[in-house]
């Protein structure tokens, strides 16, 4: 059983093996990120080559109208009740996605990529850095200092649609420039048949105050910033979505300039895969 196989079985004991397989058959065809679809208890995980982070999702059905038919390149703020809906939905995803993990290991089955949560202790003590409402869509940042969330729901479309991203800090612990940000999530998310999105969010550095990105269908989107954190999304087509990874980031900076920063994947952090301590265990003190 090779690393994606051993993601997917990990993460989706409920989903029909024909769903699985079609979603298999798409993430081995371009570039893309792990991804765990929930929908109505059912789940799934997608890995590839060149990842970053693992998410959690649904299956967004295709719909008329579209459910993306509010979004906006430019986000607005979220109402304290709609980020405390969404922090609601967004835990109890992840608290289902660890309960799981936690028992497929206590019953040996393979250890999960790096940034997959293994316990219910690794997602908890969460506390939110960065908001944004686009349509319907309220977009979410949370950390607990030991891993990020990026956390994605429309709860005016039903319980089905929530995109949760996890990314475990210890695997990244270079942050970026003063003047630079980097990547710790994104691709894209969705499955066939299904509407599709592109989700990215990283770090940013002291000195940006703004990120922009310009995607190769040549939309500019606004990306929210705040708590040392960036991030966005935009509608997408399963085609395009295979482009996501050459979107040109633009950050603005406390001075008054711009610059470019780069293509989203010239700005993915590298992952330290060894070394990393044991569940539950704190790191050990730098230069010990």
């Amino acid at each position: 059983m090779n690393d994606l196989d051993e993601t997917l079985t990990l993460l989706a004991p409920q989903v029909p093996d024909d769903l699985l397989e079609q979603v298999h058959e798409r993430v081995l065809a371009q570039t893309a990120v792990p991804r765990r679809v929930d929908h109505r208890g059912r789940w799934f995980a997608v890995a590839a080559a060149a990842a970053v982070g693992a998410t959690a999702l649904v299956a967004w059905p295709t719909s008329s109208p579209s459910a993306f038919a509010g979004w906006t390149a430019l986000p607005s703020a979220a109402t304290a009740q709609q980020v405390s809906v969404a922090q609601q939905r967004c835990e109890a995803v992840t608290t289902f996605s660890a309960q799981a993990t936690a028992q497929r290991l206590a019953s040996g089955q393979p250890v999960p990529p790096l940034n997959v949560p293994r316990s219910v202790d690794q997602v908890g003590g969460q506390r939110v850095v960065l908001t944004e409402q686009r349509g319907s869509f309220t977009h979410l940042v949370t950390t607990n200092g030991s891993w990020v969330f990026g956390c994605l729901t429309s709860p005016e479309l039903g319980d089905q649609v929530t995109t949760v991203n996890t990314t475990n800090l210890a695997a990244y612990p270079s942050a970026p420039a003063p003047d630079g940000v980097d990547l710790l999530q994104g691709g894209g998310v969705g499955v066939p048949g299904g509407e599709s999105a592109v989700v990215a969010s990283g770090r940013v550095g002291a000195q940006v105050v703004g990120v922009e990105l310009r995607t190769p269908q040549g939309s500019t989107v606004t990306a929210s910033v705040a708590g040392g954190y960036w991030t966005a999304w935009w509608p997408s087509t399963e085609d395009s979505q295979t482009g996501w990874s050459q979107t040109e980031v633009v950050v603005h900076l406390a001075d008054g300039t711009s610059r470019t920063a780069g293509i989203l994947d010239s700005l993915t952090s590298v992952p330290i895969d060894a070394g990393l301590p044991a569940v539950g265990a704190s790191p050990a003190p730098s230069g010990s």
